[in-house]
């Protein structure tokens, strides 16, 4: 679903009414004198010069008017996913599909044209097994590991933590591409190396976590076009927009999209129950409690 390479880096956009512009001067000169043209390319050229500085106006102000990420629970990681891409300028200028493709933002009338598709809901998560908790004390059993050092902190600071994950599975971290967009009640996160996404949140009922395979193929809808987003806040889109539209409880309690989606690199340590990772300057554990259910924890 997601590859990113150097086609994310950041493309020159040149007008299409200066290219127009370049295009009339070019046919509007004589072969003698390049200096003159017809009075009828003058015309044009300064009406396409009006044109070209109307829309840098409305440009502007648009920047101008766009809200910046916030929130206790996903503001830094509005900051982190909005480093390789500005909120600003991905909401004006471009935007930046999961497969890493540069492409200009799709007016109202391409979305009114967009294809629609019936979505098939997500399956019922499968429960998880119930477990009664352990000593987590003194050396890990063997073919089993104590946190990685980055972990260390986290996973000791509370014996809720270390029951939620248990020992590690593997002894050291590993540096896995992924991407991530924060929302408004918490982030998604794709995985490069399993192509899976997951969806962290914060309730009422507490900080639950879904993971999900990824399903999104070419040619399938990258959004729905009925669905207006408020004022400063986007619909997700392509794989992550597939799952959030799939299953309404999981959009519900995510929220709406903050900041488009970015890349980044996360370390990621598996174990008995779960997985923490590292992305950013925050570390997450991602885990279950005794009685089955989803939990996670940060700092």
């Amino acid at each position: 679903m997601c590859r990113y390479n150097d086609r994310y880096a950041p493309r020159p956009v040149l007008s299409a009414a200066l290219l127009v512009v370049m295009t009339v001067f070019a046919g509007g000169c004589s072969r003698s004198d390049a200096t003159t043209i017809s009075p009828a390319a003058e015309a044009t050229i300064q009406a396409l010069t009006a044109e070209n500085q109307r829309l840098a106006d409305e440009v502007a102000a648009l920047r101008a008017a766009a809200p910046e990420a916030g929130g206790d629970l996903v503001g830094s990681m509005a900051q982190a996913a909005s480093g390789n891409v500005g909120p600003e300028e991905a909401a004006v200028d471009e935007s930046v599909s999961e497969d890493g493709a540069v492409s200009p933002l799709d007016t109202e009338a391409d979305a009114a044209a967009a294809p629609t598709a019936t979505l098939e809901p997500l399956p019922t998560p499968t429960p998880l097994p119930t477990f009664v908790p352990q000593p987590m004390t003194g050396e890990p059993p063997a073919g089993l590991y104590a946190p990685a050092a980055r972990f260390a902190n986290l996973w000791r600071a509370d014996e809720d933590h270390q029951q939620a994950v248990g020992w590690g599975r593997e002894a050291e971290e590993t540096s896995v591409s992924v991407v991530v967009q924060p929302f408004e009640h918490g982030l998604m996160i794709w995985r490069e190396d399993s192509s899976q996404i997951y969806a962290l949140w914060e309730g009422a009922d507490g900080q639950h976590w879904r993971v999900v395979d990824d399903t999104f193929a070419e040619g399938e809808p990258e959004l729905d076009p009925a669905l207006s987003p408020p004022g400063g806040l986007l619909q997700p889109e392509r794989g992550f927009g597939k799952v959030w539209r799939q299953d309404p409880g999981l959009r519900d309690a995510l929220g709406w999209a903050l900041v488009r989606e970015s890349p980044d690199q996360a370390f990621i340590q598996p174990f008995e129950r779960g997985l923490m990772f590292n992305l950013g300057a925050r570390v997450y554990l991602i885990g279950q409690t005794p009685g089955g259910e989803t939990i996670w924890f940060s700092e």
